[in-house]
């Protein structure tokens, strides 16, 4: 994301990256710093090479941060840069395991597979894995305490099922053999205050395709994983052919209208978008 500045929440007012006074009240300079280092240092937030979780959300906020100059919300941003953070730390733990490759036992570049998913190139970064390919473990991290909500089934949630069953299949289709099938073998970890294991059951890919995403209590979203990375993919191949970022993302829908309700009922523009206020100037939607 080229952050040039931050959006002040309590005053409504925008000020320069660098203005750490103006933000004082809302988040402390070395964190400010962090954002802004984290953006321009990892590489899967910029370019167009889809990756597995743009099935997972609106293409329109990817376009925004990734392209277009921005201002964001720096605790919404935090809430997302948060948790790769704390990626770090659960890859770090999972290390200590036998057989486990993570990013930080030296396995970085193992972690990250990319291959044919849905009729498209997608670059997947698998969280930790045993090296015989028997187990496959992301980590969800809730920052509105979604671990006190795992029951006694340690069913995955739809989403997260998706997502790792993406995963397998760019998995085996790179080393040419059947990946984490037996019981068990696909684990999310939904992780808040406490860390509740979930597994996710066998997908096709078809499944993965129509599993529906950022369905809540309040409703259905409407939004399916298939449709949601292919809205991407057309995104990125716009941006590509040299359309302004500008024209694309107001093209594409306001798929949050109806995703990830908040406790107080907010729908995921409104609760996480740290690009809203781009998001709203820029009009166009559906």
């Amino acid at each position: 994301m080229p952050i040039v500045g931050w959006r002040n929440a309590y005053t409504g007012r925008t000020c320069d990256v660098d203005d750490y006074a103006a933000m004082a009240k809302v988040m402390p300079a070395f964190m400010l710093k962090a954002l802004v280092d984290a953006e321009r240092e990892d590489v899967r937030h910029s370019g167009t090479l889809l990756s597995v979780t743009n099935g997972l959300g609106c293409a329109r906020e990817v376009v925004i941060t990734r392209f277009m100059p921005c201002k964001p919300d720096p605790q919404k941003l935090w809430r997302q840069q948060g948790g790769t953070y704390l990626h770090e730390k659960a890859a770090a733990l999972a290390a200590y395991d036998m057989g486990w490759v993570t990013e930080h036992n030296g396995g970085a570049e193992e972690c990250v597979v990319v291959g044919e998913l849905l009729g498209r190139v997608v670059s997947g970064k698998r969280d930790a894995f045993k090296r015989d390919f028997s187990k496959l473990r992301d980590y969800k991290f809730s920052f509105s305490g979604g671990d006190k909500f795992v029951d006694a089934t340690r069913v995955a949630e739809p989403h997260h099922a998706a997502q790792l069953n993406a995963l397998r299949l760019l998995t085996e289709r790179a080393v040419e053999r059947e990946c984490f099938r037996g019981d068990g073998g696909m684990e999310a970890w939904v992780v808040g205050g406490t860390w509740q294991p979930t597994y996710a059951p066998l997908m096709s890919e078809a499944q993965v395709a129509e599993t529906e995403v950022g369905s809540t209590k309040v409703g259905a979203s409407g939004w399916k994983y298939g449709v949601l990375l292919e809205q991407h993919a057309k995104a990125y191949e716009r941006i590509e052919r040299g359309d302004k970022a500008e024209d694309v993302a107001k093209a594409l829908p306001l798929v949050g209208l109806t995703m990830w309700r908040s406790r107080k009922g907010e729908c995921s523009c409104t609760a996480h978008c740290p690009v809203k206020r781009e998001c709203d100037a820029l009009a166009g939607g559906m």
